[in-house]
């Protein structure tokens, strides 16, 4: 490390401590050394070009090669580049949640350290700005057949799903406003998903053509095939109705399988006043309806419970190794109303 040019120090969660640019840009790697030297050189220039005040946030996801110590140089050379290392590798979800924490662009880019996502098609996307989001489609892809017809398939599941049509969903070459990326909660793969969450939270986004470059070194970081994703595919579909009142949500059929446990408890009694006697299958299903009604009630209360401590603590903040910046640190400079 270069002591002499850097400062090495942990930040905390939402205290960027420097003041405000127009754009931030996040970057999360793991295992890029060959690709970083020639993508800060076309970065940079792109980025001068659009007259906007700027960063470049490189989140080291755990890297076993010389990456985080590239960057290190990186940001010995220029005070616009941030290096934030992590403990280990813990995901590009949880990458980009510790780099938007450090972010204080007015809008925050996101892309892929290994060239296939081209800076020079930032201004395209920076041109969509009356958008919340705004996000790469590549219409030609790089990528092996297969890869490409199980993204297909993963963008036709969004679509029946959430009701919402997108031509990639998978693209992680993005432009979020600042009110956007500073309250998104991503864990899992659900850096997939940005789309959906924008859209539950009523944000716009649109979906801008860009070229895709073929890959110059190494390997994908991810399988063909994550049925990670399917599951939180799923498991977002069932939140989107969960994240506002999770006791609204189960109660209901809490209240019909109650319901139903009291119908036979009448049918029981019936019978028995009646002198024939119920079936044994009547007492199960008396048992069965009430047990699953009470469950189901505390299964909305214990969510709510877990939701509002969640809301509260933002585990990816625990991840964060160093800080490595260059020069001293400026007073944080807030937009007006935010907290």
């Amino acid at each position: 490390m270069h002591e002499d040019a850097c400062i090495v120090r942990t930040r905390p969660l939402g205290d960027p401590g420097r003041g405000s640019l127009g754009l931030s840009v996040v970057i999360a790697m793991y295992n890029e050394e060959e690709s970083l030297t020639e993508l800060r050189d076309r970065l940079l220039p792109v980025l001068e070009a659009t007259g906007l005040g700027f960063e470049i946030i490189f989140v080291d996801d755990g890297s076993k090669d010389g990456s985080a110590s590239l960057v290190e140089r990186f940001v010995a050379q220029d005070p616009r580049i941030v290096l934030v290392r992590l403990k280990r590798n813990y995901g590009k979800s949880n990458a980009l949640m510790v780099g938007f924490s450090q972010a204080r662009g007015e809008r925050a880019i996101t892309m892929d350290a290994d060239l296939q996502d081209m800076p020079e098609n930032i201004p395209a996307l920076l041109e969509q700005g009356q958008y919340d989001l705004v996000s790469a489609w590549r219409k030609s892809r790089h990528d092996p057949p297969l890869k490409r017809n199980l993204s297909k398939i993963f963008n036709r599941l969004v679509e029946l799903f959430f009701r919402i049509k997108v031509k990639d969903i998978n693209c992680g070459f993005k432009v979020y406003q600042r009110h956007l990326y500073k309250s998104l909660r991503l864990y899992g793969d659900l850096h997939r998903m940005t789309l959906v969450l924008a859209k539950m939270e009523g944000a716009t986004f649109t979906e801008v053509p860009v070229e895709h470059a073929a890959r110059k070194h190494g390997k994908s970081k991810y399988p063909l095939f994550r049925a990670r994703g399917i599951w939180d595919l799923l498991s977002l579909s069932v939140m989107g109705s969960l994240q506002l009142r999770p006791f609204h949500f189960f109660a209901p059929y809490g209240v019909v399988l109650v319901g139903l446990g009291g119908l036979t408890f009448l049918y029981i009694l019936l019978k028995t006043l009646l002198g024939s006697g119920a079936s044994g299958l009547a007492h199960t299903l008396l048992i069965m309806f009430i047990l699953l009604g009470v469950n189901l009630f505390l299964v909305g209360l214990q969510l709510e419970t877990v939701l509002n401590l969640f809301r509260q603590e933002h585990p990816f903040q625990q991840t964060i190794k160093e800080l490595v910046t260059h020069g001293q640190p400026q007073p944080e400079v807030r937009a007006s109303g935010e907290r």
